[in-house]
């Protein structure tokens, strides 16, 4: 903890030096694990003719590592600095870890990576200042990374003249593989105003890459940068949540994210930021979304002007791309950007579900994003709900009836339409929904990401003296069993009503109620005063009496105290 590498050597007649690397540990390869490593920096690149970088991987550099259940936080790169007739320093990247070499492999498992940052651009009177350094969390060339947490990690912005803002928040890198992650509340650092026009903002509020494949993780609340600007404005960041060329993502769930907004500027306002939710770059790849919920993201508003046009609004709200493919999935409550004020106004963001060109859509859910839900080119839409209606074989145009949609809730209930309407020979239909729960239970697959299944679930931050709604669905009029224990088995049981996960006896257990009509219970519950941040607990629920024919056990729902 709180250590710190060298700044750069300042050189007035020539390249300024880059600040040191390796705040907290510097190596070519390493096993790292059950380790903490907290408040440690990298110095800042010198000022010079050319501004040298600020220092790479406050918290780790090395070329290749193992990090196995470690603790990555506030580590802060260094700054790039100051150019005078050439371009300044960008800000140092991987402000947790920074990964030089991708063979061996770098993996990253059981992790908890938060509130690192790297460092700003520096800065030049003239026209080429830094750009923010990338990677907040993580950057590398290539990583498997699984079961961690990123959160609050943040990129610098962009310096004085033109510099842009760091891409991806928690993590910047080029092929990555990513398992049972949650990256929430990660940030961008936004564009430098410029004489003439600005930086833009970072891309990829949670993770920037050029290629993914991502499976059972919630990317949420995340945000890009801003433009910035001056005679013109330039554009906010794309990829609220995830910005790549291409990737597979499978079981994910991405909501609450946002690009940033264009730049304010006399003549030209900038765009707001693309791609709420995702911004897929690539016009030749094909993107494939299984299981996937995008709800609640939004784009940037275009930047405002004095004189002259307004910056339009972000477009694609849920997702922006040329080409996709999507199977069972939801996007619901997206909405895209408005354009910023001038003569004439700019215009408001299009695709408030999906702004692309071409795509093969199944078994999905488009309602209630705004101002539209498909906007581009040609899209084969087939046994889909989608609010005013597709074309397609199957498709339906009715009110889903999400259990609680104002609160983020898209579950379907047991008397939503899209119940058993899907279809069942879907090419790559997914064995699971985006829980893990069964997919086809009844004598059809239903639409969308969720398939009614015996199942509990909870709503809210699980904060001490907070209330959070735990919910159960199943059959109705059955009555349910709550059981909460600090322990999960460490061989889970076998019953004949499902499996069995906590640790008996259990810290607590009581009837909740019966399961309504539509096969949905909520019981409002107050987060124990005397709980911790960072304690785990475990809840499992019994729907039915014991030992009657229809009586389930529902998933374990791990609560996680912040």
């Amino acid at each position: 903890t709180n250590n710190t590498t060298g700044c750069g050597v300042d050189d007035q007649n020539g390249g300024g030096g880059a600040g040191g690397d390796g705040g907290g540990i510097f190596c070519d390869l390493a096993i790292i694990e059950r380790c903490i490593i907290r408040a440690n920096m990298t110095g800042a690149g010198g000022s010079g003719d050319v501004g040298g970088r600020g220092g790479h991987g406050a918290g780790i550099y090395c070329a290749s590592a193992e990090i196995t259940a470690c603790t990555i936080d506030a580590n802060k790169n260094g700054d790039g600095g100051g150019g005078e007739t050439g371009k300044a320093g960008n800000g140092g990247s991987g402000g947790g870890i920074y990964f030089s070499s991708a063979s061996p492999e770098p993996t990253i498992s059981g992790c908890t990576i938060t509130e690192n940052s790297t460092g700003s651009g520096g800065q030049n009177m003239g026209n080429d200042g830094g750009d923010g350094g990338k990677g907040g969390g993580v950057y590398c060339l290539s990583a498997t990374i699984a079961n961690s947490v990123f959160k609050h990690n943040q990129t610098g912005s962009g310096m004085y003249d033109y510099g842009d803002g760091g891409d991806g928040g928690a993590i910047c890198g080029s092929t990555l593989t990513i398992d049972s992650c949650s990256l929430v509340a990660n940030s961008t650092g936004s564009g430098a105003m410029g004489w003439a026009g600005g930086g833009t903002g970072g891309s990829g509020g949670a993770i920037w890459c050029t290629t993914a494949t991502i499976n059972a993780s919630i990317i949420s609340d995340n945000l890009t940068g801003d433009g910035n600007g001056h005679d013109w404005g330039s554009d906010g960041g794309d990829g609220g949540g995830l910005f790549c060329a291409s990737a597979v993502l499978d079981g994910c769930v991405l909501s609450r994210n946002a690009t940033g907004n264009g730049g304010d500027a006399y003549f030209e306002g900038g765009r707001g930021g693309d791609g709420g939710g995702i911004y897929f770059s690539s016009s030749s790849l094909m993107p494939v979304l299984a299981s996937c919920a995008l709800c609640g993201n939004h784009t940037g508003n275009g930047g405002n002007t004095y004189e002259e046009d307004g910056g339009r609004g972000g477009n694609g709200a849920g997702i922006h791309c040329t080409s996709i493919e999507l199977g069972s999935c939801t996007l619901s409550g997206n909405q895209t950007g408005t354009g910023g004020t001038g003569d004439p106004a700019g215009p408001g963001g299009i695709g408030g579900g999906v702004y692309g060109t071409t795509g093969t859509i199944v078994n999905s859910i488009l309602w209630g994003n705004a101002p539209d839900e498909l906007v581009g080119g040609s899209f084969t839409t087939t046994y889909c709900d989608v609010e005013g209606g597709w074309s397609g074989t199957g498709n339906i145009d009715t009110d889903p009836l999400f259990v609680d949609p104002a609160n983020g809730d898209h579950h379907i209930p047991l008397d939503s339409p899209c119940r058993d309407a899907g279809y069942n020979l879907a090419p790559n239909l997914p064995e699971v929904d985006f829980e893990g729960d069964p997919r086809l239970t009844g004598y059809k697959v239903d639409i969308g990401a969720d398939e009614f299944h015996t199942h509990l679930y909870t709503v809210g931050d699980v904060i001490p003296g907070s209330t959070i709604d735990v919910k159960v669905t199943g059959l109705p009029w059955f009555p349910a069993t709550l059981a909460l224990s600090s322990t999960r088995s460490a061989v889970p049981l076998e019953t004949a009503h499902g499996t069995l996960y906590l640790e008996l006896p259990p810290l607590w257990q009581g009837s909740i109620g019966t399961v309504t009509s539509r096969g949905v219970l909520t019981l409002p519950v107050t987060v124990p005063a005397g709980w911790s941040s960072g304690d785990v607990y475990h809840l499992q629920a019994v729907v039915g009496p014991w030992g009657g024919p229809w009586t389930q056990l529902t998933n374990c729902e791990d609560l996680a105290v912040e």
